[in-house]
């Protein structure tokens, strides 16, 4: 009898599902967010499911920084002080996302308020990419008070100014991406403290100077892309000491000499332009440091004057004899003007990276034209080294995919069901 039960309740779950997935019409979502696979188990089984829980503290000081978000981006709509139920606002356990990608928002990146213990703001992600024409402003050094942010993405979006010392305070911070941006400016040696940061995406902006040989102490970095900015000097040889470096791509930039033999090693994969992998990189594109030549300062001399003494003849008069003396004129010797000699300014000529056959790829794998290793922005590099396009972060979401994640859930429920 069970059995029976089992398979007619299984027949409409499936007719039920068929409808939906056939449709366009939008599947109702549960009030938390979690699958709906997951839901769906629980809530036939009647298992209670798990919410997210703050402090008090956790939830004034949380609050406090997501309201100058709200203050700098006013199109967000957020009211209320309740900020697990805001839009682009994820809550589980005691974490706090916060999303805003493909959504349509404007405003600039906020500073953060003083009066707040950043101990118990527990905001652990923040994604605002792919807001080029919406989202503005400078990188805010208050930033870097957040404890427990673990992922940073504020790529494609038109931010600009230089990147804060302040953000070597992120001892968390695993991912921070800040690509096709108007960054400018140098890379800080004081990040080299982010202890904890393994991927760190800062390719397409307008960064310049030197490799900070400092980062060298930054245990934890995998993968650094810093190509197609305005990088020059030397590739420092500390950063072979950096355990977990494991990728580089410094293309198209002002790099000059070769790649240092410590950085050739089989686990370390390096992406140049060819002008510094080359046998003659050493002579044919040297670091030269320009020096200025200055002639040493001039002296004048003058001569000390001369006195002649002439004695008077003597005569039959009673007068007394007169006496004339008479200087030598002075003559001043100057030494000729010096002239300063200041070098030429070296110009350095970028090749272009050789042609890659991969579709939205930037560079392929040197000598394989067929394999992707830095894709551009908005697509990711798959196992087979080809670039797929990133799912979008409201896929989850979708009515496709909420009436997988049910199908999933309800044929995990009837095998519960079948096996009684």
């Amino acid at each position: 009898m069970l059995r029976r039960l089992a398979c007619a309740f299984l027949t409409a779950a499936l007719g039920i599902l068929v409808v939906l997935l056939g449709s366009d019409a939008p599947v109702a979502h549960a009030a938390v967010d979690m699958p709906f696979s997951v839901q769906a188990e629980k809530a036939v089984l009647g298992i209670a499911e798990p919410r997210y829980s703050f402090t008090s503290a956790q939830k004034v000081n949380t609050l406090k920084v997501l309201q100058a978000f709200a203050d700098a981006i006013p199109s967000l709509g957020w009211t209320g002080t309740d900020f697990c139920k805001w839009s682009s606002v994820t809550c589980y356990q005691s974490t706090v996302i916060l999303t805003v990608s493909g959504i349509s928002v404007e405003g600039t990146l906020p500073d953060f308020p003083d009066d707040v213990d950043y101990s118990n703001v527990m905001i652990t992600a923040i994604y605002l990419f792919d807001q080029k024409s919406s989202i503005s402003g400078t990188l805010p050094s208050s930033w870097g008070k957040l404890q427990y942010l673990v992922t940073l993405n504020v790529g494609s979006t038109s931010v600009s100014g230089t990147l804060p010392a302040s953000w070597g305070s992120l001892q968390a911070v695993t991912f921070i991406s800040l690509q096709s941006t108007s960054i400018s400016g140098s890379l800080p040696a004081l990040w080299s403290s982010m202890s904890s940061l393994a991927t760190l995406i800062l390719y397409d902006t307008q960064l310049s100077g030197t490799l900070p040989p400092e980062w060298s102490s930054m245990a934890s970095m995998n993968i650094l892309q810093l190509h197609q900015n305005q990088f020059t000097g030397s590739f420092p040889e500390s950063w072979a000491q950096m355990p977990a470096l494991r990728r580089l791509s410094a293309i198209a930039n002002n790099f000059c000499g070769c790649v240092p033999d410590s950085w050739k090693r089989a686990s370390f994969r390096v992406t140049v332009d060819p002008k510094n992998s080359a046998a003659d990189c050493a002579t044919a594109n040297p670091c030269v440091p320009t020096t200025t030549t200055t002639a040493a300062p001039t002296t004048t001399t003058t001569a000390a004057p001369t006195t002649t003494t002439t004695a008077a003849p003597t005569t039959t008069t009673t007068a007394a004899p007169t006496t004339t003396t008479t200087a030598a004129p002075t003559t001043t010797t100057t030494a000729a003007p010096t002239t300063t000699t200041t070098a030429a300014p070296t110009t350095t000529t970028t090749e272009a990276p050789s042609e890659c056959e991969v579709p939205h790829c930037i560079t392929c794998v040197r000598g394989n034209p067929t394999r992707c290793d830095v894709c551009s922005s908005g697509y990711m590099v798959t196992a087979a080294q080809w670039c797929m396009k990133r799912p979008s972060a409201n896929w989850a979401s979708s009515p496709s995919s909420t009436a997988f994640n049910a199908a999933a859930s309800l044929g995990v429920l009837a095998a519960v069901l079948l096996s009684m």
